[in-house]
């Protein structure tokens, strides 16, 4: 660990979501009242305080990969967008007729030009999640536009689109939604579903077969995609267990041995680095409450967990999407990865 960071105050859940952009260089936190905005120094390489936005309470924060745009779901109201500007950040007009509710999840591409949002309390608790692209609407303003129909839930219940369970590849065209109440005997199995966006149809079109949790109450559904989406994995909170799936053809396949914990609710959150190699998952009650983070390679034989080498290259300050499958995680970038999911595991 190089930097704690802590606002001082009583009573704010300071770090209950966090999101770092994808070379490390911004850090978002949210806290009861406000999301930070850090800024990591290229002299000290430490993290200075940017921008604060006030807000009524966040359940989720969302930064793009190029960190210049931030994302938050807020309870009972509609999300907050704010676009960089120099050393501050400006606020953005949300989607219309958009709302979210408690801990509703939020995901972004790499250049926050698309956006989805969950609301896992819609209709009855089924939940749905709806993607917006940012651009021209033909009449000289710029603002997000939905992709496509709602992504719904099946049946009540089901509660898609929860904090934590959206993920979104970097040119956003492929998105994976979690539902974690699902299953046809209501005992929360859990469901992960991808979906693929035709932009000449306007409609979002399933890939593959659903992924589904093993046994009830396992609640199967926090999920991350690689970059370019052929790499997924999944946790599974109430069954302490975590899969990692590989795109094959016109499905998604499991990669190696299922993945348990020490229990500690391991699953219920993941993360997973730019190129799929490296994963990690976080277990919020192990130990007490302590909590406790592993981190895993995903083309290692060995089922233990392992760190990635510290001598690979750094991500680079830009990423074209073209390119981002041919990235490898730095020391540097895996300590960020687990600072983030140390953050998030708390909301679970």
């Amino acid at each position: 660990m190089f930097q704690q960071i802590s606002n001082g105050s009583a009573v704010t859940r300071f770090g209950s979501s966090v999101a770092l952009s994808d070379n490390g260089s911004i850090l978002v936190v949210a806290s009861y009242y406000f999301v930070h905005i850090f800024e990591r120094s290229s002299s000290s390489s430490l993290y200075g305080l940017l921008d604060t936005k006030d807000h009524d309470r966040a359940e989720e924060v969302a930064v793009s990969g190029d960190g210049n745009v931030v994302g938050v779901t807020i309870s009972s109201s509609w999300p907050r967008f704010f676009v960089r500007n120099g050393d501050s950040f400006q606020a953005r007009s949300a989607p219309e007729n958009l709302s979210s509710d408690d801990d509703s999840g939020i995901a972004m591409n790499y250049d926050g030009t698309v956006v989805i949002i969950g609301d896992r309390f819609w209709s009855n608790r089924r939940g749905r999640a709806r993607v917006f692209r940012w651009m021209d609407s033909g009449d000289g303003f710029v603002r997000y536009h939905q992709m496509g129909d709602d992504i719904t839930g099946d049946r009540t219940n089901d509660f898609l689109g929860r904090a934590g369970s959206l993920s979104i590849t970097y040119d956003g065209l492929t998105v994976a939604v979690g539902a974690s109440g699902y299953d046809a005997s209501l005992f929360d199995h859990g469901l992960v579903r991808v979906l693929d966006y035709d932009e000449i149809e306007e409609k979002w079109n399933k890939f593959g077969d659903d992924l589904l949790g093993d046994d009830t109450t396992e609640y199967f559904s926090t999920n991350a995609l690689s970059s370019d989406g052929m790499h997924l994995v999944v946790g599974a909170s109430g069954g302490s267990y975590a899969k990692t799936f590989e795109r094959n053809g016109s499905n998604y396949e499991v990669i190696g041995d299922k993945i348990f914990g020490e229990g500690g609710r391991f699953g219920s959150s993941v993360d997973i680095s730019a190129d799929g190699s490296t994963f990690a998952i976080g277990a919020w009650t192990h130990d007490n409450d302590k909590g406790k983070v592993y981190l895993y390679d995903t083309f290692s034989s060995s089922s233990s967990s392992v760190a990635p080498s510290s001598n690979s290259n750094d991500y680079p300050s830009s990423v074209p999407v073209s390119s981002a499958s041919s990235m490898t995680p730095s020391g540097h970038s895996v300590m960020l990865l687990l600072l983030c999911v140390l953050f998030r595991v708390g909301m679970y």
